[in-house]
């Protein structure tokens, strides 16, 4: 047997170098737009969460006051954010710090909105029990 001094090419060629650069292009992007709603996501929830949070605060504070629903309050912040109602106060990951109501919010009202909720969605779905 007599072997070709010819020798195979090595490599894949244009056409098979250009597929492999469009499938790994194709999965950075995926990746990317991915990542970004995961975050999205992923700050929608840990608003949802400190809304929930400061709700809870709150009732605890008007039961340990003795306070009504709808009764007017100062649920201020103070320098370092922190209040008489809770130790300290969170904020939305995205858009800063909360608003608070003026008053002890009734059942199913929520005690603090995200100043972006509308723009961003961080509104709860159901505030049935708060």
């Amino acid at each position: 047997m007599k072997r070709s001094s010819r020798q195979q090419p090595r490599g894949l060629g244009f056409p098979g170098a250009f597929l492999v650069l469009f499938v790994i292009l194709g999965v950075v992007a995926t990746a990317f737009f991915g990542v970004s709603a995961w975050k999205r996501q992923s700050d929608r929830a840990a608003c949802l969460h400190n809304i929930s949070k400061i709700q809870h605060a709150v009732r605890t504070w008007q039961s340990e006051q003795g306070l009504s629903s709808g009764e007017q309050v100062r649920l201020q912040i103070r320098p370092g954010g922190r209040s008489e109602w809770m130790d300290e106060i969170p904020e939305c990951p995205v858009a800063g710090a909360y608003h608070l109501t003026p008053f002890i919010p009734t059942v199913g009202e929520p005690a603090a909105t995200c100043p972006q909720a509308e723009r961003l969605n961080h509104i709860p779905e159901s505030t049935d029990g708060w």
